[in-house]
């Protein structure tokens, strides 16, 4: 069991990783301006884009889990889901413009807010039909992960979807070719957090007893290596 002294050095720890990561995204976003947009802007969608949508038009409630602003709920919308979405992310800059997409493009039924974990603590048991976290939960500290992993098995309704999204896998060939440098398995970039390379199975197992119904790869980098994509889905009496 840890001493008092050494759980505070790891909540300070943590904190301290949350807040710079917080702050990065806030400093990428703070000057992008939205605009209005139609379905027509999103076209050729990925199979993610496509999977939110169909299983989006049998769910009631969602969530996009550390949205910053993906605007996959917003597509959706557009291409005629009518879920009630909320879009969660700690960085205030991503959530006013994420927010600014939808507002402009009229769509009533998706809305953002700014926050976490305690936000997700505060939601009452299997209330939402479909989650969706994408490059989020394999960029933040391995505490903070499991707290959300926990969180989603609690959050998702019996028969619900999960779908999962993280980063492409940084090889043995990659971290030579990129001159990439991992402590621990983890990527920093500028002091910040990027990467926890985990394999696939890893990630499967993380969220047992979900169960996992498709796997497959989604092209974020042109030409680069491709990111992952779990689908997940809740039994009946999980």
């Amino acid at each position: 069991m840890k001493t008092l002294n050494e759980a505070s050095s790891d909540k300070k720890y943590l904190d301290h990783e949350l807040k710079a990561i917080a702050d990065f995204w806030d400093g990428a976003f703070k000057e992008g301006q939205p605009s209005a947009l139609t379905a027509a802007d999103f076209s050729p969608s990925q199979k993610l884009n496509q999977d939110i949508l169909s299983y989006g038009k049998q769910a009631h409630m969602a969530l996009d889990f550390g949205a910053g602003v993906d605007l996959l709920f917003l597509e959706a919308a557009l291409e005629g889901a009518t879920f009630e979405g909320l879009n969660l992310d700690p960085s205030e800059a991503a959530t006013k413009l994420h927010q600014g997409y939808i507002d402009l493009s009229k769509v009533t039924t998706i809305h953002c807010q700014k926050g976490g974990l305690a936000e997700l603590s505060a939601m009452p048991d299997g209330s939402l039909d479909m989650i969706v976290i994408s490059n989020v939960i394999d960029v933040l500290p391995e505490e903070e992960t499991q707290r959300i992993v926990e969180a989603v098995k609690r959050l998702l309704a019996p028969k619900g979807v999960f779908l999962l999204k993280t980063n492409f896998y940084i090889d043995d060939e990659m971290i030579q070719k990129r001159g990439m440098k991992l402590t621990d398995g983890k990527l920093y970039m500028d002091g910040v957090l990027r990467a926890v390379n985990r394999t696939d199975e890893c990630w499967i197992t993380q969220f047992k007893p979900l169960t996992v119904v498709n796997c497959y790869p989604y092209e974020r980098i042109p030409n680069g290596p491709k990111d992952r994509c779990f689908v997940f889905e809740k039994g009946s009496t999980d």
